[in-house]
């Protein structure tokens, strides 16, 4: 991502935090709720503070992916298959979207995997046209594509390099794409996120009723092995 794209996510993050976090104080001032009032067994702050800051923090990073995604043609990388304990669920075997840079032409890839995952239609788009091609897997690097006039060819996977072959396993051709993903949207992230909610909804919940700490430290524990898990 540039350089500039990436500060201006932060400048915007930063100042919309500190623009949620003063509209959550008014309003906890307000209704007098999510207020910590110190007393002898809690010290955190010497005088009743507000607690919003991490609605604050939340907020703001909800507004600056909507950002993200509505007014920049940031590109983006979304695949949850093969990951995790829900690697079985039926939007794994969904559609993989990709965007790729192949000798100065950038292509955007539409992939459908098959439900036995060893057949994969992709559809390939770029500025100038769009085709459908059928990649079904010979072997667990090896693969025969269909192009779009029916023509086949068998490819080969090595170490990020794809491998053109003719039908005797001669090597015809070799190129590796470059990948052109500036944002990619997986397990990790969408576990990071579901994770990050679940906590900031129990700890308004400790404000709200002073959790006793040994349930607080249980449930960080939970939520890490849920992290962990996903």
């Amino acid at each position: 991502m540039p350089d500039s794209l990436a500060l201006s996510i932060l400048l915007l993050a930063f100042f919309a935090s500190i623009t949620f976090n003063g509209f959550f104080r008014n309003i906890a001032r307000k209704y007098n709720t999510l207020i910590d009032i110190p007393d002898k067994s809690r010290k955190f702050h010497f005088s009743p503070t507000p607690l919003t800051g991490g609605l604050g923090i939340f907020f703001s990073i909800i507004l600056c992916v909507t950002i993200l995604i509505a007014f920049t043609d940031t590109n983006y990388s979304v695949d949850f298959s093969n990951k995790g304990f829900l690697k079985s669920v039926d939007f794994n075997k969904g559609t993989v979207s990709k965007n790729f840079e192949v000798d100065n032409q950038d292509y955007e890839l539409s992939l459908n995997r098959s439900l036995d995952e060893n057949e994969i239609s992709v559809k390939i788009e770029s500025d100038e046209k769009s085709n459908t091609i059928e990649i079904i897997a010979l072997s667990e690097n090896k693969f025969k594509v269909v192009l779009p006039n029916n023509d086949e060819k068998i490819y080969l996977m090595d170490s990020g390099n794809v491998i053109e072959l003719s039908n005797s396993d001669e090597k015809v051709d070799t190129f590796r794409p470059k990948s052109i993903d500036k944002i990619n949207i997986d397990y990790f992230s969408f576990s990071l996120f579901i994770c990050c909610f679940l906590i900031m909804i129990f700890m308004i919940f400790d404000d709200f009723f002073n959790i006793s700490p040994i349930y607080r430290l249980i449930f960080q524990f939970l939520i890490a092995g849920f992290m962990i898990m996903m």
